[in-house]
């Protein structure tokens, strides 16, 4: 049998887990949620902080997060050896030609 303590664990575990996903699938439209606008104002800066920090991590491992799919990867990949999707390569600039 549950404590109330287990169950207040519980609960509030599944209310972050609400949280995660509904701050995922509204973080960019939060002009369209004003009474979250201010928490979502607070969660931006810190989720961008971890996002930089894992792609420099990743870096720092020759790896790279594919963007449909999410699983890790060489970072000079072209494809996805996951889900098959394609990356986008960053453009090489032309050398400036002399004359």
């Amino acid at each position: 049998m549950n404590t109330k303590e287990e169950l207040e664990k519980q609960l509030n575990e599944l209310y972050a887990q609400i949280g995660k996903v509904f701050y995922g699938d509204h973080r960019g439209d939060a002009h369209l949620v004003p009474k979250y606008s201010d928490i979502f104002a607070q969660v931006k800066p810190i989720y961008e902080k971890l996002i930089d920090m894992e792609i420099e991590e990743l870096e720092k491992q020759g790896l790279k997060r594919c963007p449909a799919c999410g699983k890790t990867i060489p970072i000079d990949s072209i494809f996805c050896n996951m889900c098959g999707h394609r990356l986008v390569m960053p453009q090489e600039e032309p050398a400036d030609l002399e004359f």
